[in-house]
């Protein structure tokens, strides 16, 4: 059997070999065959140096130039050259797809779909030099820069479980897209190949889908993937709020961490609407109604950990905007001390938590903290000695030792239904969500 040998070197390359498809898991099954190298019909043997002067493209002093210096920098020939500015490299892929019979391609950004690149990780996407571009079906276009080598396609079908149709580019624009791919953002199957049944799971009491349906990592669709990215994703970056927004020509993804929104994905705009109704069914919203607002949980555990997400949607003139609110139990502590308030102000609050009776009130915008204050709050007063009991909208997270009511619109009990039976249950301290 002939070693597999790169297109792009000064080593022989075959000119009778078709563009094809490789199916996964096909050396398993037997179809990948060796494929020659290089020998034309004839039998006669072409060197890609020897191929490229002959066709005129490069000089023959052109080519002992590139040889000389190909040794040194341990580069293929192909590359050497383009460093060199002796060919272009629109005129190197022309001649090396028709020498090898392998399609070439010129990368850029309107070739590569986003989602195609993020599934292949980002550390084997740089060890074999490749790039998805875009998947139609079970097949996978892959930019490679040795679209011949059988272990690196097998490979690639073993990850993705998908055909692979591999096309030839060079590694330094192989690279540089590689860079621009994922420079902002780490790659989907990075973060979701561990989100097997034992790290993520779903409350069924929450939301009434099957596990199967929710984490489909192997078999699932690209939107679940993307959303099951997305959560994880932020949930792992410690972001308090995900943003979904349509907009003219795509979907922007945003994460507020640390108070400030930054973007995070900008996926493909049909991919927006498929990715609403995917949150809709975790959050057993209606996913036909898009002309009212809608609001929803779901409840995963992640990595071990429990996690709420607050689903609130808004119709808006380009399509409905989504806001996920992240409530990560492990990493909220409730105690005054640690919350950055001033000395004379947080001795304040704790002398006037002490009196026995009174009104206190915590008011400021989203996200600026209400919720953490008054959990913090209730949680330096609480003692077996007290009942205290909240009324909520919604109960954001459970506290030992307190007796928290949710409002629920659907039961028809709002927070003045609720502080009247309140009244009733011989309270010592009340904590009210909201005042409306």
């Amino acid at each position: 059997m002939s070693p597999v040998l790169p297109v792009d070197t000064n080593a022989p390359i075959s000119t009778d070999v078709a563009s094809r498809t490789i199916p996964r898991n096909a050396n398993q099954r037997g179809v990948l065959q060796p494929i020659r190298t290089l020998g034309n019909l004839s039998g006669k043997t072409i060197k890609l140096g020897e191929s490229l002067v002959g066709a005129g493209i490069i000089s023959g002093d052109d080519l002992e130039t590139a040889l000389r210096l190909h040794a040194k920098n341990q580069n293929q020939l192909g590359e050497t050259l383009l460093e060199m500015g002796i060919v272009e490299e629109d005129s190197l892929l022309l001649f090396l797809g028709e020498q090898i019979g392998i399609p070439a391609v010129r990368l850029r950004n309107g070739l590569v779909d986003p989602i195609a690149v993020k599934l292949i990780p980002r550390s084997k996407a740089e060890s074999l030099c490749a790039l998805g571009l875009f998947r139609i079906r079970d097949t996978l276009t892959v930019a490679m820069r040795e679209p011949k080598n059988l272990r690196h396609i097998d490979e690639l079908a073993r990850i993705t479980g998908l055909n692979i149709r591999p096309v030839l580019a060079m590694r330094g624009s192989i690279e540089r897209m590689l860079k621009n791919c994922y420079e902002e953002n780490f790659a989907v199957d990075e973060v979701t190949a561990d989100l097997d049944e034992d790290s993520v799971s779903i409350d069924t009491e929450a939301i009434d889908v099957s596990l199967a349906d929710v984490v489909s990592l192997t078999d699932g669709s690209p939107v679940i993937n993307l959303v099951n990215y997305i959560i994880v994703q932020a949930i792992r970056q410690k972001a308090s709020d995900i943003h979904f927004e349509p907009s003219q020509n795509a979907s922007v993804v945003r994460y507020r961490v640390d108070g400030s929104l930054r973007e995070i994905l900008h996926p493909k705009r049909e991919f927006h609407a498929a990715m609403v109704s995917r949150m809709k069914v975790l959050a057993k919203l209606d996913i036909s109604e898009r002309r009212l607002p809608q609001d929803g949980r779901i409840h995963l555990r992640v990595d071990g950990r429990e996690i709420d997400l607050r689903i609130s949607t808004l119709p808006t003139i380009l399509g409905e905007k989504v806001v996920m609110r992240v409530l990560d139990k492990k990493n909220v502590t409730f105690y005054l001390d640690k919350l950055g308030m001033r000395e004379e102000v947080l001795s304040t609050i704790k002398e006037l938590l002490r009196r026995p009776y009174g009104l206190l009130l915590t008011t400021g915008p989203t996200g600026s903290g209400k919720t953490t204050t008054l959990y913090s709050a209730v949680e330096l007063i609480k003692s077996v000695h007290r009942n205290i009991v909240t009324v909520e909208d919604p109960v954001e997270y459970q506290l030992d030792l307190i007796n928290q009511v949710q409002v629920s619109n659907a039961k028809s009990m709002q927070f003045n239904d609720a502080l009247r039976s309140i009244l009733r249950q011989d309270p010592d301290v009340i904590m009210v969500g909201e005042i409306r």
